[in-house]
């Protein structure tokens, strides 16, 4: 069973329409390709950023949950979580992690990497919008927080296997 990245909310995808066309208009507007290298490098971080940090989709099996990069793959048994939490808007998770710093990329596409909390400590996390979290919270280790595109298809499939699923906000 596979879960997309949730779309873009408008304002990661201003966020995105802004900071895309850098690297390009660095090119452009450089006199004599001085501003080459910087535009290279901006461009080599967007290509990281969308290979290596933003997952594409989450795959829901019968005992894990993998999360599935261009690049790369990580799974989280089902057995490991303690618990699964939905928090519908950016305040309802705001009172329960209390202040966060971000920790690898932000702004173009999502937000990607680690997430440092005051409440919950550090914790994974790959959102592509503002809303509709979901975290998998592991009996030990880091947290992660996710959006996946139909998280309420998700929390009842994860629910069905089992996983005790929480919703602190009001819709699910």
């Amino acid at each position: 069973m596979s879960f997309a990245l949730a779309p873009m909310d408008r304002l990661i995808w201003a966020l995105t329409l802004l900071m895309a066309p850098v690297p390009v208009v660095m090119l452009l507007m450089s006199p004599g390709r001085s501003l080459f290298a910087p535009a290279l490098f901006i461009a080599l971080i967007y290509a990281y950023i969308l290979l290596w940090l933003r997952p594409i989709r989450f795959e829901l099996g019968r005992a894990r949950l993998t999360v599935v990069w261009p690049l790369r793959r990580a799974q989280i048994e089902l057995a490991s979580l303690s618990s699964v939490r939905f928090f519908h808007d950016k305040r309802a998770l705001q009172n329960h992690l209390g202040w966060a710093m971000r920790i690898g990329a932000g702004g173009p596409w999502g937000g990607f990497g680690l997430l440092k909390t005051q409440h919950k400590g550090m914790m994974r996390f790959y959102i592509s919008r503002i809303s509709d979290y979901v975290m998998l919270v592991p009996k030990s280790g880091k947290p992660w927080l996710i959006t996946p595109a139909d998280h309420a298809r998700l929390l009842r499939e994860l629910e069905a296997r089992g996983v005790e699923v929480h919703s602190p906000s009001a819709r699910r």
